[in-house]
């Protein structure tokens, strides 16, 4: 989706080192709620992240939820007004609906190493079957519930101040580039991994989801003083 509405518009993409900020949250073995103090330098490349953005007048961004908040060491969230979202003319959240399919593919990601393909010759054909251990959890399961709250409190915050925002389910977006965006061009290649096969406790992920979901929103409610 990215390279397509850069290629479209003929515009850059900007704001890319916020990405170090995801790196370093999932080198983290657990945030267990229990809030940290924030060191300088992780404040530093925050700020030096969104002074990025906002000094960019023309382009295409992509943020992750967990990069709005301060996730290694909190939940905690920025101040959304930093991101001046009204100046942008188009707001997209993607979204997957099958929870198994989502937690298998991050998992297998982290696993692999490997979250763009640009060529098929790229994926691996013969993956050995994995399990989702307990304390691999936080950097799938957790880290995706920390990511629906986030993203659940920007668009509220978008819809309180009148910002127009679009959800694009992740299966159709081929589809939307293709219906709305005919001039685009991507080198970006969908795999098509088998995760039920891949992961051997695929049909127990969605239960695990629904009982942690509780315990994280708690930890999130609480670093952000949420009453609910």
């Amino acid at each position: 989706m990215l390279e397509s509405l850069c290629s479209q518009y003929e515009v850059p993409i900007i704001g890319e080192k916020i990405n170090d900020l995801g790196k370093l949250a999932y080198c983290r073995a657990r945030y267990d709620g229990v809030e940290l103090s924030i060191p300088k330098f992780y404040r530093n490349l925050l700020n030096g992240c969104l002074t990025q953005i906002e000094n960019s007048n023309n382009g295409v961004v992509r943020i992750h939820p967990t990069q709005l908040s301060f996730l290694l060491y909190s939940s905690k969230m920025i101040d959304f007004a930093r991101l001046d979202f009204s100046k942008y003319n188009k707001i997209y959240f993607t979204v997957r609906h099958n929870v198994s399919a989502m937690i298998s593919s991050l998992f297998l990601a982290h696993t692999l190493g490997k979250f763009t393909y640009r060529e098929k010759t790229e994926e691996h054909t013969a993956i050995q079957p994995m399990e989702l251990v307990p304390n691999l959890y936080f950097n799938t399961i957790e880290m995706l519930l920390y990511s629906e709250f986030i993203m659940d409190e920007v668009k509220k915050y978008l819809t309180t101040n009148s910002i127009e925002w679009e959800e694009l389910d992740y299966d159709i977006i081929p589809k939307h580039i293709e219906e709305n965006y005919s001039n685009a061009t991507s080198s970006h290649v969908e795999t098509e991994y088998d995760y039920s096969r891949i992961v051997t406790n695929y049909d127990d992920l969605q239960l695990i989801y629904e009982q942690l979901k509780p315990i994280v929103y708690g930890r999130f409610c609480a670093d952000n003083q949420v009453d609910k």
